[in-house]
């Protein structure tokens, strides 16, 4: 009898588990929190599992927000993606020089004395003279020039550029509500093998659904 026509392997093939990775299940949970701006539940996941997203709608989209100086974008993005250090440090040093140069003194304060980022940079031995001098910039009693934050090297525009090269390789992309997505099939899935009654409304904890409300006259 050949392989084909054995009833064990294809009872085998049927009922052959699919094992779920337990940190694709906490990206979900993360990703489910970001859309939903649980950032502090969010943060605390991420510490506590050591596990990030590590992805973004569109890795294309992501390195051009980077491109044109969308900075806010960039830095919600980076809540959860895991990016090298030093390049982390790149990045936030580059939004911190473009809104300096665009007057935004508060909002590069925060930066400077509350990102993760940029507070690293004090005690690393070849960061901590940039930090210095970003510090000494912002105490400036005048608006730096472009020559006097770039120090008359590479442009915004060409800095922009690497940074977004070296980005790219550590994304990949997801698409937005995947939890829900998920949840959605399985239950869609139950209800077309007759594993659920019939019901406008499913409670997914219990497997059950609601029965039809009645019109009372």
């Amino acid at each position: 009898m050949s392989s084909a026509d054995s009833p064990d392997l294809q009872m085998a093939d049927t009922t052959q588990e699919v094992s779920v990775d337990s940190g694709d299940v906490v990206r979900l949970i993360i990703q489910f929190l970001k859309e939903n701006n649980l950032n502090r539940s969010m943060q605390t996941l991420q510490e506590e599992s050591q596990i990030y997203l590590n992805a973004v709608e569109s890795v294309d989209g992501f390195c051009e927000d980077i491109n044109h100086g969308r900075w806010d974008k960039v830095i919600q993005a980076l809540a959860t993606v895991q990016l090298p250090k030093d390049l982390l440090q790149d990045i936030y040093e580059q939004a911190f020089l473009e809104c300096l140069g665009a007057g935004e003194k508060q909002l590069c304060a925060l930066l400077l004395k509350h990102s993760a980022p940029m507070q690293s940079m004090k005690g690393d031995s070849q960061k901590n003279l940039t930090y210095r001098r970003l510090d000494s910039l912002l105490n400036k009693p005048y608006i730096p020039v472009e020559s006097e934050l770039y120090q008359g090297e590479e442009t915004p525009e060409v800095r922009r550029k690497k940074l977004s090269e070296r980005a790219r390789p550590f994304l990949r992309e997801a698409d937005g509500q995947r939890l829900l997505t998920l949840l959605n099939q399985a239950l869609k899935y139950q209800q077309n093998a007759n594993l659920l009654p019939p019901g406008e409304k499913i409670d997914i904890f219990r497997g059950t659904t609601a029965p039809k409300s009645r019109n009372v006259e």
